[in-house]
């Protein structure tokens, strides 16, 4: 499951300052600390574990319905070449046949109604954990940004083609920019850490 979050604009107006001479700003790359961020990759991992398990489901209803799909051409190809059962047998096998095609319309109907409550529910999922991490990313900025005297950060991420974004920043020196230790503070609650060779755990 690929996602992109290169539309993130982070756009800070900290403290009461004017437009003025004491203007400070900042720039961070949001859609680097987004994608570095410990967080965020654990998120993609939890949610490709989710679709894995839900495609493997899928595939099993789906080999089912083939399975029966099968059934009921057999039964028809059936029908069609012994015109001359007893009629008792005919009107079994039709039967048997218009139960087949019954439940596999009722199989098919439950595949698309399991396929669309899954990934609605992982859909949401989704935007509720990365909605946590935009916010605590802002949060993690504007501290920064307040420690380093910036009254306002923009976000020099580059532009995303697939979206038609044009960057915020189009030019600056990075010397500025807070990107690496705005990450450095995010990472730095990353559990994986600790679990590293030579930290004498």
């Amino acid at each position: 499951m690929k996602h992109t979050f290169a539309f993130l604009i982070l756009l800070f107006a900290l403290g009461t300052s004017s437009f003025g001479a004491d203007l400070n700003i900042g720039t961070v790359d949001a859609q680097k600390v987004v994608e570095k961020y410990w967080r965020t990759k654990q998120i993609q991992a939890d949610m490709k574990k989710e679709q894995d398990a839900v495609t493997q489901k899928l595939e099993s209803f789906q080999k089912d319905q083939v399975k029966l799909q099968k059934e009921i051409e057999d039964q028809s190809k059936f029908i069609q070449s012994n015109p001359n059962l007893p009629e008792a047998q005919l009107q079994a096998r039709i039967k048997q046949r218009a139960d087949n095609i019954r439940r596999f319309q009722e199989m098919a109907r439950a595949i698309s109604q399991y396929q669309q409550a899954t990934q609605k529910k992982i859909q949401e999922k989704w935007n509720k954990e990365t909605s946590a991490i935009i916010t605590e990313i802002k949060s993690v900025v504007a501290a920064q940004a307040k420690k380093d005297g910036y009254n306002l950060v923009l976000d020099s991420s580059s532009a995303d083609p697939l979206l038609g974004a044009t960057p915020t920043v189009l030019f600056s020196d990075d010397s500025n920019d807070i990107t690496t230790v705005v990450l450095e503070k995010l990472n730095a609650s990353d559990p994986n850490k600790s679990k590293a060779p030579g930290n004498g755990k």
